[in-house]
């Protein structure tokens, strides 16, 4: 049985971009997440730093 996450924003404890970035990561269509650790990297601090 595949295991369904609630990916709720209200349930989100981080800022928003940084839901962005953690939503694209386990988006349901491949094609749409980062295609590497690094560019996931690269986006979670880039939102990190956004919230400064």
């Amino acid at each position: 049985m595949k295991r369904r996450y609630n990916r709720a924003r209200e349930k989100w404890k981080l800022n928003g971009r940084l839901f962005d970035v953690a939503s694209k990561a386990v988006s349901d269509e491949r094609s749409e997440r980062q295609q590497s650790i690094k560019q996931l990297k690269e986006e979670w601090e880039a939102a990190l730093s956004s919230e400064i």
